[in-house]
């Protein structure tokens, strides 16, 4: 009889939001096949998705708050529906899968096979919403990650500054964050000039597409060796809902 699990991916830890309450899940993709993302490069993925409605449901009616939390880029009445993950892609279809049995759970015996890997900390989803020590053995563990987090005015995302950059949709984002200790990546008009000692991201269309985030490593938080504050240009959907700063 074949085995059912699908091998590439594996139930990191299932619990409740911290923000919500509601049931939420942590999954691994990528564990024996390579991600053809241009950008990220061969990163391991992680989704953080609700397990009692569909992905791209819970987006578009605001409903993922569970997962996505504060972040002004989702759905619903007070959203700006201007997220850059396509939830009725991706996470649908591990959503399914894992509602239908398909993935095991994640054990210890299962951390060799991210030795020399690269680890992408909430592919979709914040990865604050998943307690810090089950991130801590992966992190132990892999070559490099990098990992993004709307939820820095939070108690329970406080733990992860070292291993997060904050995300900062504005200047008054990044002084809350940066005070609180936390590397930015920023979000900005492409005429608005990134405040001192910001990087341009090197993996963007505007710096010429120079590195892959599995490369770079610059987006790894406060506590990484080559952690920086680093800036990209508002692009699709996004760049209506960032003003011109002077």
């Amino acid at each position: 009889m074949p085995n059912k699990f699908n091998p590439n991916g594996k139930i990191l830890w299932e619990g409740n939001s911290p923000l919500t309450g509601d049931p939420i899940v942590c999954i691994i993709t990528g564990l024996k096949s390579k991600s053809s993302n241009e950008k990220t490069g061969d990163m391991l993925q992680t989704v953080i998705l609700r397990t009692d409605i569909e992905p791209h449901i819970a987006h578009k009616t605001g409903m993922n708050r569970a997962v996505c939390g504060d972040c002004p880029h989702t759905g619903g009445e007070n959203g700006q529906n201007s997220c850059y993950v396509k939830w009725f892609q991706m996470p649908l279809s591990i959503y399914r899968a894992y509602k239908a049995g398909r993935y095991d759970y994640f054990n210890n015996s299962d951390l060799k096979l991210l030795v020399g890997r690269s680890l992408r900390m909430g592919s979709a989803g914040d990865p604050s919403m998943v307690p810090f020590s089950v991130w801590e053995p992966l992190l132990n563990t892999v070559k490099t990650h990098t990992g993004y987090s709307h939820q820095y005015r939070h108690d329970f995302a406080i733990d992860f500054k070292n291993v997060l950059q904050a995300s900062c949709d504005n200047f008054e984002d990044y002084l809350y964050a940066s005070d609180l200790g936390f590397n930015c990546f920023l979000v900005k008009h492409k005429e608005t000039v990134a405040p001192k000692g910001f990087i341009n991201c090197p993996a963007s269309i505007e710096a010429g597409k120079k590195t892959s985030c599995e490369l770079c490593s610059m987006c790894s938080g406060s506590g990484s060796k080559r952690g920086k504050n680093i800036f990209i240009n508002a692009h699709g959907n996004t760049a209506k809902y960032v003003p011109v700063v002077s």
